[in-house]
């Protein structure tokens, strides 16, 4: 009996060893990203529709915007085919990028610290000025924004997004009204001019776009952005190749003025973005 225990003791402990051994070959030869991407010779993107970042045609589901077409010159340089794979929920990205199902979130992206956390970040293509708009009919919030930051007032915030952040941390005494992620942001002006909400916070693009359609509902209250945002590319944390690749890819872009000239085509709204500096200064 003894001896029976015995040899099932050892059975057991090599069949774990050789579990554990199975188990770090698998992760010590999982597929990088970038190893990936240079196999298929794809980069497939995942993308949330903005305006003037990601344009979706309703009708025909062609895409274009500052994104779609950077990338695409992107993909021109590296020798690689871009794949606009799928539309993601912004508070959903990470989770995509951590599971495969994209290699890169190629589409209005903004860098919000707390996403750190979960991914990491290419150069950012534009930074994007928010400021403060309520409606034509309310003064209130015209000569001091920081009133709504009392729980009397509520913001239109787009559910997991950055309007959900600045809400929280610049006015986390106000309440939010949320937005779901996939509707277009426009809805937050919608929010607005319905009286569901006292306040927006977003940018000249979305706001100029609704009031050409909408016109004397809503005005701009601030003069000075409240919060600027990079909109970046974002990708999974530990992928050093894959983000040394994107950067040195999106530099010869920028110095190039591919990137300027893609800005030029689809900025409709003076004040809307603020452009890149280049890294270096030109002797006078």
């Amino acid at each position: 009996m003894k001896r029976l225990l015995l040899i099932l003791l050892v059975f057991t402990t090599t069949i774990s060893l050789v579990g554990c051994k199975e188990d770090a070959k698998t992760e010590s030869t999982k597929e990088s990203v970038y190893d990936r991407v240079m196999r298929t010779g794809e980069l497939r993107c995942g993308y949330f529709s903005w305006y003037p970042a990601i344009i979706k045609d309703p009708k025909t589901g062609e895409l274009n915007g500052i994104y779609h077409d950077f990338m695409q010159e992107l993909g021109k340089t590296l020798s690689l085919e871009i794949v606009f794979a799928e539309e993601i929920g912004l508070g959903d990205y990470p989770a995509a990028l951590e599971s495969g199902r994209v290699d890169a979130m190629c589409g209005a992206s903004w860098l919000i610290g707390e996403r750190a956390r979960q991914i990491d970040f290419v150069m950012p293509l534009f930074y994007l000025p928010l400021y403060g708009f309520s409606r034509v009919d309310d003064n209130r919030f015209d000569k001091n924004i920081d009133i709504l930051n009392d729980e009397k007032y509520t913001i239109a915030v787009l559910e997991g997004g950055a309007t959900a952040t600045v809400r929280r941390k610049i006015f986390p005494k106000s309440k939010a009204y949320e937005i779901p992620q996939l509707i277009s942001p426009a809805e937050l002006f919608v929010s607005l001019d319905l009286k569901k909400a006292d306040a927006v916070i977003y940018d000249l693009f979305t706001y100029g776009d609704f009031n050409k359609h909408n016109p004397d509902k809503i005005k701009r209250i601030t003069s000075e952005p409240i919060k600027v945002y990079p909109n970046i590319v974002g990708i999974k944390r530990g992928e050093d190749e894959f983000r040394q690749m994107l950067t040195h890819a999106y530099t010869d872009l920028l110095l190039s003025g591919t990137l300027d000239r893609i800005i030029d085509k689809h900025e409709t709204y003076k004040e809307s973005i603020f452009r890149v500096a280049k890294p270096y200064g030109a002797e006078r």
